[in-house]
């Protein structure tokens, strides 16, 4: 059974046997921080009959309205990350939840934007500054629509060459998941020469994927001039900084808001760790944030927040909206913080 309809699974047996109402006391924490991708119309998770790898990172407004809707109806206020870093350091205020943003997607403004302002909600994109400057793309989608493309590709990866048939919706996503698995697993300079002669073989345009996908500085500092917005950081080039040297780590997440600084005239307060899982960013890039002056820094390590977070704030987990899950119930489930509850054994903080 795929892996989607196991959890789906998972979320309805605790909706519909009430486990999570019973669980909720124990298990929603003093707040949750929602992470999102991409907000479009006809955004209806990953396709079953089509090659659409991607699918799960983009949700429409429509749902992101009914998400927001449900959080108001639970009671729950909904915050900037400013506060929520008071609110944990104080213990003031009530139960909160915040909405967040990575990469920079133009549909962040086009689409998201509008159902933010119809209810007041604070949100914040994390900028993945290479992204802005044309200088990289999301590599993601550049694999996708490579794969797409093609019945055969080869990759050469530190010296090894591999060679992938991608004739079958099903020989596609196999291909896609052992490549992005491998620049994932791959150490940063090894990752950046693969995608480099990957893109040179078959002349992939990084640039012009920015540009179609991706907000621009001026997009940026006009969407900086909300009042319900702010910006985050995300780095310069996306990397799995887990897989990058000390110095190199620190380069990507300083001059990523440097560059952040520089163009729009603030320097960010808080940091998302691009892709955020344990393997990805763990304490050597907590540390760094906290050196670096971010007041936060988030993950997608799965989970709400509790009081104790309060010791690790450049440590906090996410709970993603995801484009698979584009039900009223499941925001519910998840803003109960059970399924995490079960999922972690009910240990609170994990900033390891």
């Amino acid at each position: 059974m795929p892996t989607t309809s196991r959890l789906r699974q998972a979320l309805d047996a605790l909706y519909y046997s009430g486990a999570y109402k019973a669980l909720t006391p124990i298990a929603c924490g003093v707040g949750t921080i929602f992470m999102l991708h991409r907000v479009h119309p006809g955004a209806t998770g990953t396709k079953s009959d089509a090659f659409d790898p991607n699918g799960f990172l983009a949700v429409t407004p429509e749902f992101l309205d009914a998400a927001i809707r449900r959080v108001k109806g639970a009671g729950v206020e909904l915050v900037d990350l400013d506060e929520a870093a008071r609110r944990l350091k104080t213990g003031a205020g009530g139960r909160f939840a915040c909405f967040t943003l990575d990469d920079g997607y133009r549909d962040n403004a086009e689409h998201a934007l509008a159902v933010f302002e119809a209810h007041g909600c604070p949100f914040t994109v994390y900028v993945t500054s290479g992204f802005a400057s044309r200088d990289t793309a999301p590599w993601w989608i550049l694999l996708e629509r490579l794969i797409a493309s093609e019945d055969t590709i080869s990759l050469e990866l530190d010296g090894r060459s591999c060679d992938f048939s991608c004739r079958t919706i099903e020989e596609k996503y196999a291909a896609y998941a052992k490549i992005s698995d491998q620049f994932s697993n791959a150490p940063g300079p090894v990752f950046s020469d693969a995608l480099a002669k990957l893109s040179n073989s078959y002349n992939l345009n990084s640039q012009a994927l920015s540009e179609e996908l991706i907000m621009g500085w001026d997009e940026l500092a006009e969407l900086a001039g909300h009042d319900l917005a702010s910006l985050g950081a995300h780095t310069v080039s996306h990397p799995v900084l887990a897989k990058h040297d000390l110095r190199s780590c620190r380069a990507e997440m300083e001059e990523g808001a440097q560059t952040m600084a520089n163009r729009l005239g603030v320097r960010p307060r808080h940091i998302a760790y691009p892709y955020g899982h344990d393997w990805a960013a763990g304490r050597r890039e907590f540390d760094l944030a906290r050196q670096l002056g971010f007041v936060t820094g988030v993950t997608t390590r799965k989970g709400v927040i509790f009081a104790e977070h309060a010791d690790h704030l450049t440590a906090l987990p996410r709970v993603s909206l995801n484009g698979d899950y584009q039900l009223d119930r499941y925001v519910d489930v998840l803003l109960s913080g059970s399924p995490f509850a079960l999922l972690n054994r009910f240990r609170r903080v994990d900033a390891a």
